[in-house]
């Protein structure tokens, strides 16, 4: 290996911590301001209430739709 080769490795294996080190912080800002915004301290907390949630409307739109049925059942809507 020449010392010109050597160099442009180092100046690779350089760039490449250099671009490691803007994603750490790039991800450590979105980490923060997951908390900040939805207190949330990981990626894998927000996708649990993000679960949650999906599953607590999906029930109460079915309750609405049951509601909704009722309704039209108890109303003469032809008559309004």
């Amino acid at each position: 290996m020449t010392t010109k080769e050597y160099e442009r490795i180092k100046e690779k294996i350089e760039a490449a911590k250099e671009k490691k080190n803007k994603a750490q912080g790039a991800i450590e800002q979105l980490k923060a301001s997951l908390k900040k915004e939805f207190g949330f301290d990981s990626v894998e907390e927000a996708a649990a209430k993000e679960k949650e949630l999906a599953t607590e409307i999906e029930t109460a739109e079915k309750r609405l739709e049951s509601l909704m049925e009722e309704l039209e059942g108890v109303t003469e809507w032809e008559k309004l």
